[in-house]
């Protein structure tokens, strides 16, 4: 279903996208994709191989070529043929199933909205909202 699996970090280098099983159950990842959008672009896809199963608790770290890691599969996949994952505030990395169906997603937008308020007395008052 993977319903479960969740993008659990995106590298600020770009050599890697992380995900995480969040159940107790093995997810069956084989032909889902990874895509990552710059500014609603697409930028890149990794498909998994056939047969990839996550298993329940675990993560999974898709390395770019770019990070030097080393292929052990199922915990770290090297992505030889990507030399970085898309990083900035535009990107947006998704997770797909093989029916193209979005199951997660990761903005990778760090919007700080900064709101002045001018109350009594001339206090001003700051909010930051900041969203990962």
């Amino acid at each position: 279903s993977t319903g479960s699996v969740k993008i659990w970090d995106v590298h600020d280098r770009g050599d890697y996208v992380r995900l995480v099983n969040t159940s107790n159950h093995d997810e069956y990842l084989g032909g889902c994709v990874i895509q990552q959008t710059v500014s609603d672009s697409a930028f890149c896809s990794y498909k998994f191989p056939p047969n990839f199963v996550l298993k329940g608790g675990a993560m999974c770290t898709i390395w770019s070529n770019q990070s030097q890691a080393l292929h052990n599969p199922p915990s770290d996949l090297l992505w030889k043929d990507q030399e970085a994952w898309a990083i900035g505030p535009d990107v947006n990395t998704v997770l797909y199933k093989p029916n193209g169906q979005a199951t997660t997603g990761l903005n990778n937008t760090t919007t700080i909205t900064r709101r002045l308020n001018l109350i009594m007395g001339g206090l001003v008052q700051e909010e930051y909202h900041v969203t990962r």
